[in-house]
C-alpha cells in the first residue's frame, strides 16, 4: 500500500481502504498505533481484540458484509496535539469519500464536531441519525461511539451498529 505525507505536519497518512464503489462507508477519529505501522485504518488482522476486529464482527452481525464497506479516518494520521496539524486536507479527503456513499457510520468524537458543533460527542449521539447542513443532502449518516473505547463500552458499540444496520437495510 502507497503511503503519503501530511502537508502541514509531515506525518504519514493512512489512506482509505475498501472497495472504490462501496455505498457504506465508516469513519473513525484517527488511525491507531497498529493502524499507522500496517497502514491500515481499523486494522483486523491481529490476533488481539482490536477496534477493526470489533467493528467487522458487528458489521457481519447486522447482515453488512465488513469487504464491502470502505474505511477511513477524518484525521488520516496519528493523533496530535490540538494545534500541531490542520484539519484542512484531512476534512477535504474525507469530504470526498462521504461523497461517494449512501450511508456513513461515524465513530468517534472529532468528526461529529465537524459536522455538529465542538460540544458534540459520540456517547451523547451514539446511534442516532446525524442531520448537518455539511453533509451531502443525499447521505444517511449516523453516530457510533468510537470503537476504541467499545472495549469499556462494547453494548453502545453493539447497538449502535444494530440501529446502523437497520438504517441501511430501511427497517
Amino acid at each position: 500500500m502507497s503511503r503519503y505525507v501530511c502537508p502541514a505536519c509531515g506525518d504519514q497518512m493512512i489512506p482509505a481502504v475498501g472497495p472504490i464503489s462501496a455505498n457504506i462507508l465508516v469513519v473513525g477519529d484517527f488511525p491507531d498505533w497498529l493502524d499507522v505501522i500496517t497502514g491500515v485504518p481499523f486494522y483486523d488482522k491481529d490476533k488481539n481484540l482490536r477496534a477493526g476486529n470489533i467493528l467487522r464482527t458487528e458489521l457481519s452481525r447486522v447482515n453488512i458484509n465488513p469487504g464491502r464497506v470502505r474505511y477511513t479516518n477524518m484525521w488520516l494520521h496519528a493523533k496530535k496535539k490540538k494545534g500541531e496539524c490542520e484539519p484542512g486536507i484531512h476534512v477535504t479527503q474525507l469530504m470526498k469519500e462521504l461523497l461517494k456513499v449512501d450511508h456513513a457510520l461515524i465513530c468517534g468524537s472529532d468528526p461529529l464536531k465537524l459536522f455538529l458543533g465542538e460540544t458534540a460527542t459520540a456517547a451523547a449521539w451514539s446511534g442516532l441519525p446525524i442531520e448537518s447542513p455539511d453533509l451531502p443532502s443525499s447521505l444517511k449518516a449516523m453516530a457510533c461511539v468510537k470503537i476504541a473505547t467499545g472495549f469499556d463500552m462494547l453494548g453502545e458499540v453493539r447497538l449502535a451498529i444494530q440501529r446502523f444496520g437497520e438504517f441501511v437495510h430501511g427497517n
